[in-house]
């Protein structure tokens, strides 16, 4: 047996969302900021580390180091030796497996931090001393950017589009019932596509990702800026995504009509003093730019 078959590739569909399209997006907000090229980089929850292979190869940063809290890491090599357009695991990339209550201040030097849809899967309880860890960790300057996609009040914010076409079915259903619908559901093709291993038997995939599904902290736009800019983060660039669905008026009483449109938020904060200038000149735009996106909606 070689050690390709030995190891489980992820599908090309789902490689290339994470290696080009999630790391360009990454590699391109940070450059705009700094010197991308003699940064050291942090991929916090970096998963199987596709994401930060992507960034490692395509920007070619002093280091890209990636941590989780499993070593779902561990057959990188391969997947970069078989599906990266360089065929080899480059030397400006590395990872580390770390115990969810290990300080990364205290472990691990970097100027910047990113992280890919990993922040909605943490609990709650832990959200602010990790915001105050990754602070800590940075250098004046330094840079953290975190994306989210599904938001949790979005669509399909369940991260169960796979068996469910309906928006906004978390929801609507109680978590019994969509444990069911989820149960008795036989993805199409299209959806089986975008999950990243095909081959994992259904049953498997479906208990997974239910279990996923009642972890989930629920965090929104709102709450992200809220916590990083209450621990010292100034905000030096936004974006949310919108979807162009329609909800219905029990849901917009329930949870907020901006909550259920916005299906992504990206986020890139700044180590900066408060009161200096550039702080200043930043919270000013981010001002503005909520006020027009409100008026927008209105």
């Amino acid at each position: 047996m070689t050690e390709t078959q030995a190891v489980s590739l992820p599908n090309k569909e789902w490689f290339d969302s994470h290696y080009h399209w999630a790391a360009n997006i990454v590699g391109t907000w940070v450059s705009e900021a700094i010197d991308i090229k003699s940064a050291t980089i942090l991929d916090f929850g970096c998963g199987d580390g596709t994401t930060g292979l992507g960034v490692a190869d395509n920007f070619s940063p002093k280091m890209v180091i990636g941590v989780d809290i499993r070593d779902s890491f561990k057959n990188i090599a391969v997947v970069a030796q078989n599906m990266a357009p360089t065929q080899k695991l480059p030397a400006n990339i590395s990872f580390l497996k770390i115990d969810p209550s290990e300080r990364l201040a205290d472990k691990v030097k970097a100027n910047v931090v990113f992280s890919w849809s990993c922040f909605e899967h943490i609990e709650r309880k832990y959200l602010t001393s990790i915001f105050q860890d990754i602070y800590d960790m940075l250098p004046a300057g330094g840079l953290f950017f975190l994306q989210i996609e599904p938001l949790y009040f979005s669509p399909y914010g369940s991260h169960l589009a796979a068996y469910t076409k309906q928006p906004w079915q978390h929801l609507l259903l109680s978590e019994e019932e969509l444990r069911k619908l989820v149960q008795e559901a036989n993805p199409d093709d299209e959806a089986r596509g975008k999950m990243r291993n095909s081959v994992v038997p259904l049953d498997q995939r479906k208990s997974y990702h239910l279990k996923q599904y009642s972890t989930l902290n629920k965090l929104t736009a709102d709450e992200v800026l809220k916590i990083g800019t209450d621990i010292g983060f100034t905000v030096k660039k936004e974006m949310r995504s919108k979807v162009g669905l329609v909800p219905s008026t029990a849901l917009i009483e329930r949870h907020g009509i901006d909550n259920l449109l916005t299906n992504e938020t990206r986020v890139l904060f700044k180590k900066i003093s408060p009161y200096s200038v550039e702080s200043l000149a930043l919270k000013a735009q981010q001002l503005i730019a909520r006020a027009k996106s409100s008026l927008r909606l209105h």
